[in-house]
């Protein structure tokens, strides 16, 4: 998986599905600066798991120290591929698939099909079964609205609409570049509306922070 927060809710959901499946072990490896942890993924690698939950990263850094056995991995699967590339993950995946058997099952998540993702997933997959989900409808109730804006007038703008519809006490903002999120959120602290962001160039403890922030409603974008 691409990040640490999304490694962390797959773990979250194996060890639900765990308590079932009485045999079944799982391992979350992601990247951070706890040297304990990554005394405890060692420890915990040389044990075996049937199931790892990994950023690329990190887990490179474990095969390269010699960690890390994929000798017998029977399913191999990456989640949210695109957004991978998009971080720069290529050239790790690509290391990671070299130590994977050839025989294998290999299971491919990507909300686009870019041209770059397209040309991976032919590198990896042999004969694939193609899964599309075509795009949902939102859900009763919700309403939605299209502004058509220069980009020069977009945080203005959101800044002006927040304070207009202060219904409006939690609100989620995305934007297409990392180096936008600091352009919002220091334009609607300016605007008097408290925001925080998360991306990929903060440190985790600052995501993590935010990520409670915003659901203690002590920031409200």
């Amino acid at each position: 998986s691409p990040t640490r927060e999304l490694a962390q809710q797959i773990d979250q959901a194996m060890q639900g599905f765990g308590y079932y499946l009485d045999s079944v072990s799982s391992l979350a490896i992601y990247g951070g600066n706890d040297g304990n942890r990554y005394d405890q993924e060692i420890k915990s690698l040389r044990l075996g798991a049937d199931i790892i939950i990994a950023t690329p990263g990190r887990f490179i850094s474990h095969i390269q120290l010699g960690n890390v056995d994929l000798s017998k991995v029977s399913f191999f699967v990456l989640d949210e591929a695109d957004r991978m590339l998009d971080m720069g993950f290529l050239p790790a995946i690509q290391q990671i698939i070299e130590q994977l058997p050839k025989v294998r099952q290999t299971l491919f998540f990507s909300a686009t099909m870019p041209e770059q993702v397209r040309k991976l997933a032919n590198s990896i997959l042999q004969n694939p079964l193609s899964v599309d989900i075509a795009v949902s409808k939102p859900a009763e109730g919700i309403a939605q609205w299209q502004f058509q804006l220069q980009r020069p007038a977009k945080p203005g703008f959101l800044a002006a609409y927040l304070q207009h519809h202060p219904e409006h006490q939690s609100s989620i903002v995305f934007v297409k570049r990392k180096n936008d999120v600091r352009t919002i959120v220091h334009g609607l602290n300016r605007a008097g509306i408290k925001a925080c962001g998360i991306s990929a160039d903060l440190e985790q403890e600052t995501r993590e922070q935010s990520l409670q922030d915003f659901t203690a409603r002590t920031v409200s974008a």
